[in-house]
C-alpha cells in the first residue's frame, strides 16, 4: 500500500475506493451468497472480514474499539491486544472504557498516543449531541429484498444499496433527503421495519438517533 501511494497523487483516493468501498462489497456479496445456500458459519466469517477491511483494523476486537469511539486504528488495535477484558461489542467496549478500573488498567499498558485516546474518550463521558440529519420514513420498490440499506457515493452520484452491492438505485439529494451527509459512513444504515418502511440507525454507540414520528 505504501509503495502504491508513492506512485501518484491519485493513489490515495484509488486505495480508499478499492479497500474502503469496493473490496468490502465483494466480500459482503460472497457472504450473502453463502448465507443463501445455508453456510451460515462461513457467511458470518466473511461478513466480519468485510467489516475489518472497511475499517482498516486487524481484528473484531479492534473494530469494536474503533466503533466505540477510539478513532485511531493504531490505538484501537493496541487496546485490542491488551490482556484486559474490554467487552465483545461496540456498546460493551464503550461501557468498559468508562469504568475506572478498566480505564486505569489499560492506561498502564498502552502507549502515550493510546493514553490520549483513552483520556479523550473519558472526557467525552457525556458525548456532545451529534449533528446527524433526520430522514422521513420511506419504502423502496426497486430494492424489495434488502433488510438493510447503505448509502454510497461514487463518481459524484449518491446511491441506496443493499449490503452486498448487488442492488442499488441512484437518489437525488435535497434538504429533505440529505443522503450525501451520511454517504460512505460506516456508522449509519437504514433498516426495514415490520411495516416495510426504512428507518435510519446508528452503529456507533455514542450516537442516539431520534426517529421521526
Amino acid at each position: 500500500m505504501r509503495e502504491i501511494l508513492e506512485l501518484t497523487d491519485e493513489a490515495d483516493d484509488a486505495c480508499k475506493e478499492a479497500y474502503g468501498f469496493q473490496f468490502p462489497w465483494l466480500i459482503h456479496a460472497a457472504a450473502q451468497q453463502l448465507k443463501q445456500i445455508g453456510n451460515e458459519e462461513l457467511s458470518e466469517i466473511l461478513a466480519a472480514i468485510a467489516l475489518l477491511v472497511e475499517l482498516g483494523v486487524p481484528s473484531e476486537k479492534a473494530a469494536w474499539a474503533f466503533l466505540a469511539g477510539v478513532r485511531s486504528r493504531a490505538s484501537a488495535t493496541e487496546l485490542a491486544s491488551c490482556d484486559i477484558d474490554i467487552g465483545n461489542s461496540p456498546s460493551m467496549v464503550r461501557k468498559k472504557l468508562r469504568e475506572l478500573d478498566t480505564f486505569a488498567a489499560l492506561r498502564c499498558q498502552v502507549s502515550e498516543q493510546t493514553q490520549a485516546w483513552l483520556d479523550l474518550h473519558w472526557s467525552n463521558f457525556d458525548s456532545e449531541p451529534a449533528n446527524i440529519p433526520s430522514f422521513p420514513r420511506f419504502t423502496l420498490e426497486k430494492i424489495p429484498d434488502a433488510g438493510t440499506i447503505l448509502v454510497r457515493r461514487y463518481n459524484q452520484s449518491t446511491y441506496l444499496c443493499s449490503p452486498d452491492g448487488l442492488q442499488r438505485m441512484a437518489v437525488k439529494v435535497s434538504e429533505e433527503w440529505p443522503f450525501d451527509r451520511i454517504a460512505n459512513d460506516y456508522r449509519f444504515a437504514f433498516t426495514r421495519a415490520t411495516d416495510g418502511s426504512f428507518d435510519l440507525i446508528s452503529r456507533d454507540p455514542r450516537i442516539e438517533l431520534i426517529q421521526p414520528e
